[in-house]
């Protein structure tokens, strides 16, 4: 006479104490999507992969913000810092920075896709804040955007050089003493010959 077989053990949540007595068995709960999230250890939600083709190389526009707000980033001291820091992150290619007083603006893309934002943002915030220990806390977390197209990134790339105009700070965006990038480089030179030309 073959055993009959044993029967799958119910389900039991390990954190409340077990049930006692023969039938005083659990109904099975199948746990929701936001209860999965909750049980994993992350500082915030997981990133969705890049949908580029591997021959499209990435290019981000990224805002990294001071807790608080606090104005102390628009100084040479800091722009000093962060174009060394930005130097030694040499897998990444840095197209274009403005510093804001509170907050910093960069286009910016791997050379590989597997180089990871999480990696580069921690990178840059640890090291800004070790060679210049006069800035704040960063916020934590980094607002990004994933560029579409070369149109999208031209497009982003005024919208980041005219932040000081909008803010009031200069009249002209290449008066603001606090860019870089190889963007800026070739464009500022055609943009002063331009508003000489029509002022």
């Amino acid at each position: 006479m073959r055993p009959r077989p044993r029967a799958a053990e119910p389900y039991r949540n390990p954190n409340l104490p077990r049930p006692v007595g023969p039938h005083s068995v659990r109904p099975k709960k199948t746990a929701s999507f936001s209860e999965i999230l909750g049980l994993i250890p992350m500082a915030k939600r997981p990133r969705i992969s890049c949908w580029l083709p591997w021959e499209v190389p990435e290019v981000y526009l990224f805002t990294l913000c001071q807790k608080n707000r606090c104005a102390l980033l628009a100084n040479h001291a800091f722009a000093d810092a962060l174009e060394i820091v930005l130097t030694m992150a040499d897998h990444w290619d840095h197209e274009a920075w403005v510093i804001m007083p509170d907050h910093l603006h960069l286009l910016a893309g791997p050379k590989r896709r597997e180089y990871r934002v999480s990696e580069w943002s921690r990178f840059v915030k640890v090291m800004t804040r070790r060679l210049c220990p006069g800035i704040g806390e960063w916020q934590p977390g980094i607002f990004d955007h994933l560029l579409r197209s070369a149109d999208s990134g031209e497009a982003r790339w005024n919208y980041l050089r005219n932040n000081p105009v909008r803010a009031g700070l200069v009249q002209h965006w290449w008066e603001w003493p606090y860019f870089g990038g190889t963007i800026k480089r070739q464009a500022i030179l055609a943009a002063r010959s331009a508003a000489l030309q029509n002022p």
